[in-house]
């Protein structure tokens, strides 16, 4: 099941070995509910490069279906590419030997390994992670390797044509294994097969890429199978884009939707916090320990700036930024090394930082804040330019969107006013409403379930 050097693939049609290799060599496992969210995320990953949220050109040998998602997951999935792209980047610039290896845990349908090969994760031309990696190694279900593979066949011709416009001058090993991860005797032959494939396998630093797949497994064995590979691997890294949160009213509709799909996220309930995953990292052994949410790696405007903001703006209509700050407060970014310096850094329990806005190219600087307390509800709305009045002291109207009024129990789009709102940026508290004929102040912020201006 290897595709080795130069990301040469044999052709099915003219070897008979190669169609012999092309079959999962464990069949312990069997999880076709957990296997099926991999459809469903390769279907939404395929649906946000198609609108060119993100570059990936092999998506379509993979996953050939149309597929047409909603603004807010289209936008999930563009922010989940960012995040491993930043991180693959990271891992890069600190590497910590001239060689190294990524193993990807659950990798499913990913394209991740094809576009390394073709320079789209290369920072620098000169020293990328196409020139610096060693060996590519995917694990995942044995059924979902099959239908992996199976699909590369069929797509042989086309895919083999657009790997060689695109290679890399570099060579690497790539292997696909279909492997139960609890099965750690098992496991680690497949790591010693590998070793005597290639040079310094065990010696190379090693980054462990969890892309949304060990929250899966029981968390006693993603303990065990970490403090095993932290053993093996001299330098290791392990990142994991996971969810967490649980307990307020959008992580309960986050849990009772993967219980209702029969793949039920089985450590976040252990591991509910940015700080209860930093002690389960401690514990088990890591040293540097960085957890972040999704929202905070948002507000970093060197990877998300003016330009980049305007260009995904452009791409389709999107009015469900508050959606899309709650969804980005259940997720973070996992990265943990068992080196270098020992330190612990994670996101505050408050989901919801500082917002940036720009107006006459000065920073408005408005901490999120509840606008109408419970007289309104107002949602999908459209924020005017900010007026500056005063210092700290700026206007701004709200139109348009959806909500209820006191007159009216139920949602409506009729008969909303125009808000005027007077923000006062040093002191929130003193914020207020000026025009309405519906209230005349609003309430600090005093739970993420309030209603927000972003």
């Amino acid at each position: 099941i290897s595709i080795i050097a130069n990301m040469t693939i044999k052709d099915p049609k003219t070897s008979n070995k190669s169609s012999k290799k092309l079959k999962a060599v464990n069949n312990k496992v069997k999880s076709p509910t957990v296997e099926l969210t991999n459809d469903s995320s390769i279907g939404s990953k395929k649906s946000a490069a198609t609108l060119k949220y993100f570059d990936d050109d092999y998506l379509k040998f993979i996953w050939p279906k149309k597929v047409r998602r909603s603004p807010l997951i289209n936008r999930g999935y563009y922010l989940r590419y960012q995040a491993v792209k930043h991180k693959l980047r990271q891992f890069v610039k600190g590497s910590a030997t001239e060689k190294v290896n990524i193993i990807s845990v659950g990798a499913g349908f990913d394209t991740l390994v094809f576009n390394i090969f073709s320079r789209i994760f290369d920072e620098d031309e000169n020293d990328g992670l196409s020139k610096k990696l060693a060996n590519f190694i995917e694990f995942d279900f044995p059924d979902v390797v099959d239908r992996k593979l199976n699909g590369l066949k069929e797509q042989y011709q086309e895919m083999h044509q657009n790997l060689e416009k695109n290679k890399s001058s570099e060579e690497f090993h790539y292997d696909i294994l279909g492997e139960d991860l609890q099965d750690l005797v098992s496991f680690e032959k497949k790591l010693v097969e590998i070793a005597g494939k290639t040079d310094s396998f065990f010696q190379n630093h090693t980054l462990i890429l969890a892309e949304v797949s060990t929250t899966y497994m029981e968390p006693t064995s993603v303990d065990n199978l970490l403090k095993f590979l932290s053993q093996k691997f001299k330098f290791l890294t392990y990142f994991s884009y996971e969810q967490v949160q649980p307990y307020n009213k959008y992580g309960q509709v986050m849990l009772n939707h993967f219980n209702k799909i029969k793949a039920p996220l089985k450590a976040i309930n252990h591991y509910p916090t940015e700080s209860a995953i930093a002690k389960r990292f401690e514990n088990i052994g890591f040293n540097n320990i960085s957890v972040v949410k999704l929202s905070e790696f948002f507000n970093d405007q060197n990877i998300f700036n003016v330009e980049e903001l305007d260009r995904i703006s452009s791409i389709e209509v999107f009015d469900e930024e508050t959606e899309l700050y709650l969804k980005m407060a259940h997720y973070v970014l996992i990265w943990v090394s068992n080196f270098g310096e020992e330190k612990s850094t994670y996101s505050s329990t408050n989901p919801m930082k500082i917002v940036k806005k720009e107006t006459d190219n000065e920073n408005i600087k408005i901490p999120a804040i509840r606008i109408l307390g419970n007289i309104i509800n107002r949602y999908g709305f459209t924020l005017g330019k900010a007026t500056k009045i005063d210092q700290n002291i700026y206007q701004i109207e709200i139109s348009g969107g959806f909500g209820a009024i006191p007159e009216k129990t139920d949602h409506t789009r009729e008969n909303l006013p125009i808000l005027k709102l007077q923000l006062d940026t040093k002191n929130p508290e003193k914020s207020c409403l000026l025009s309405s004929r519906i209230a005349d102040c609003c309430d600090s912020v005093d739970s993420l379930f309030g209603h927000y201006m972003l």
